[in-house]
């Protein structure tokens, strides 16, 4: 969904409209753990993805030029626009509707400072980055993939200037639906990094594809060889995902589950032996964690991370975000049974992309769209690991009940709803006097 104007289409108040510039979020002055919300709540059967990347089958998306390009494919175009005044003004009204979420209750962010747009991607090839992963070698390079469309391919991007250093196409591999990427550690300790082809917006793709290549020099373009194909199978039936982290029990791969109609996500494992039915690890009902029953964008997961010690994960929505503190070696139901810390990152067009700095003191964002922001943004010191409040460490079944963190959250959302009322009034407003002008 398209950022700021998205979140208002998806409610029904206004047409689809240029991506407004980002508007960084407001300073973080307290690092506090949140408080499980209480209540109880319905989702809004809402897809939380933008309309021009509906599936065409095999989990494959038609590619608009235009797209390509940042612009709005023409199917998208309203016959009334706001102008970049307005555009601004509503990327702003909706991230104050965040805070207001955050004053009814939804937990008090975790950032040590505000984000840091450290520039902007005006490669053009690079318009729809979809997937960010820190280099292991240096600070000032990350990797970035875009999303279906594109051909087997992604970039090291230069952290100061967002100059595109190298190119590297992954030779034997296919860009059906590429949506995460991650980087680690092999067995034989080479640093990798793994991109997913998980994507699957019908849920209709028989398998997906996750590809590990070695974490190339970051200055050197040429093609890239796979070193592992992994072809991969849920147990219970085919998902959408746009989610990649490492485990950190294992150090493998793990995919999360999108579930943007039930806000209802899972987490499953890439086998020790790599290709075949993945391991069911985890579920977590994301509508219950703090900001996460907003609406559908609140609680489709878009993108995550595990820092490189494995002692903290991030999870990303097109509107929230959370951190959890966890430990080398622990189940990931563990960690995710814990009540998590608010994680406040700016608003973007499309945000599906997170990653840990190198020395995990960060987060790394990115957005789709041409020209997006490379954002940085600082992390409070986590927490000491605490118990895990009655999880279970076992390995749950994909029959087993979602894993509840918190509890629902009605009381306070009439609290965040007199907020939201006042923004929509306010979105309606601009909407109308643009409509009014010759």
């Amino acid at each position: 969904m398209p950022g700021a104007a998205g979140v208002a289409t998806t409610l029904g108040f206004i047409p689809p409209v240029s991506p407004p510039p980002v508007v960084p979020a407001a300073p973080a002055t307290t690092a506090a753990r949140v408080r499980p919300p209480s209540g109880d709540q319905r989702p809004c059967h809402h897809s939380g993805r933008a309309p021009h990347h509906a599936s065409t089958g095999a989990g494959d998306h038609h590619h608009d030029p235009a797209h390509a390009r940042g612009a709005a494919p023409a199917h998208h175009q309203a016959s009334h626009h706001l102008d970049d005044d307005q555009g601004a003004l509503i990327s702003s009204l909706a991230h104050h509707a965040a805070a207001v979420a955050a004053a009814a209750g939804f937990g008090l962010p975790v950032a040590a400072g505000p984000p840091e747009v450290r520039c902007l991607l005006a490669d053009q090839r690079i318009a729809e980055s979809s997937g960010v992963a820190a280099s292991s070698r240096t600070d000032d390079v990350v990797f970035t993939h875009n999303d279906s469309g594109d051909s087997a391919r992604f970039f090291a991007v230069d952290t100061r200037t967002c100059a595109t250093r190298a190119t590297y196409s992954v030779r034997g591999a296919k860009n059906v639906d590429w949506e995460d990427m991650a980087g680690g550690a092999a067995p034989d300790g080479t640093p990798v990094l793994w991109l997913a082809d998980i994507g699957d917006n019908g849920a209709k793709r028989s398998g997906v594809v996750v590809y590990e290549v070695a974490e190339p020099g970051p200055g050197v373009d040429g093609p890239l060889p796979v070193r592992s194909r992994w072809t991969l199978t849920y147990p219970d039936g085919a998902h959408d995902a746009e989610t990649l982290l490492v485990d950190p029990e294992t150090g493998r791969p793990a995919i999360v589950t999108k579930e943007s109609a039930r806000g209802a996500s899972r987490a499953y494992r890439v086998p020790r032996s790599g290709s075949g039915v993945l391991e069911p690890l985890a579920g977590l009902d994301v509508r219950s964690l703090p900001g996460g029953g907003f609406a559908g964008p609140s609680w489709s997961l878009t993108a995550g991370a595990t820092s490189p010690d494995r002692r903290r994960l991030v999870l990303r929505s097109y509107l929230a975000a959370w951190t959890w503190t966890t430990a080398p070696g622990e189940p990931l139901a563990t960690s995710l049974a814990r009540p998590p810390e608010r994680l406040d990152l700016p608003v973007g067009r499309q945000s599906e992309a997170v990653s840990f700095t190198r020395d995990g003191s960060a987060v790394w964002t990115t957005s789709e769209g041409a020209g997006s922001p490379l954002t940085l943004v600082p992390l409070s010191s986590p927490s000491p690991t605490p118990a895990a409040g009655g999880a279970s460490p076992s390995t749950p079944s994909p029959a087993d009940p979602i894993l509840p963190v918190g509890i629902r959250t009605r009381p306070l959302l009439l609290l965040a709803g007199a907020g939201t009322a006042l923004v929509v009034g306010l979105l309606l407003l601009v909407f109308r006097v643009s409509r009014r002008r010759p």
